[in-house]
């Protein structure tokens, strides 16, 4: 939704699903979509680079709008792609950046999550959106908005999901910060 609401000529997403990318749909007139390691998907909705975490491979100053879809959260170092990012980000330009919520539910299955849950979510690092806020400021990237999603429960059973969906959509309505996923929007300063 907040894709939509944001223009520019160069949209780069980092991290996320290759074949799916959430710039898919943007009406940006170059859409490149960066993934980590793995193989380059056989179709896309648009141009795949496979590249290191830590080292986008843009000149500086680039890029209208940078998407960092749980990017950080898979990252070994977190911070060095959040610099990568504003790097490349030109001023005036807009970070939308997703990650898991430690304070949810999501968050609190995490807790009791064992080796063998290798699967994403759970091998993945939780940071707590206002970590990330504050990293934003020292690199001149001013939060903007925040949003909160995805308040369902981490069950595998259908039929105890079905007897919260009422819950979840009371929470969604009101947009409680307790969703698994939080949504973090920021523009970058011009440089001093």
């Amino acid at each position: 939704r907040e894709l939509r609401r944001l223009f520019g000529q160069v949209v780069l997403q980092v991290g996320g699903t290759a074949g799916f990318p959430l710039i898919a749909d943007s009406l940006a007139p170059v859409r490149l979509h960066v993934v980590f390691g793995g193989e380059v998907p056989k179709t896309s909705h648009c141009p795949v680079i496979l590249a290191e975490d830590n080292l986008l491979p843009f000149p500086t100053d680039s890029v209208d709008i940078l998407v960092l879809q749980h990017s950080l959260d898979i990252s070994a170092h977190p911070h060095q792609v959040l610099r990568e990012a504003e790097r490349v980000l030109r001023p005036g330009g807009r970070l939308l950046l997703f990650g898991f919520n430690p304070a949810s539910s999501w968050g609190l299955r995490k807790l009791i999550s064992t080796p063998l849950d290798s699967l994403l979510p759970w091998h993945a690092r939780f940071m707590r959106r206002s970590q990330i806020e504050d990293w934003c400021r020292l690199l001149n990237l001013v939060p903007e908005l925040s949003r909160h999603a995805v308040y369902s429960l981490p069950l595998a059973k259908t039929g105890v999901r079905k007897l919260f969906k009422r819950i979840e959509h009371s929470m969604a309505r009101k947009e409680w910060p307790i969703g698994a996923v939080y949504c973090l929007r920021a523009k970058k300063e011009r440089n001093a």
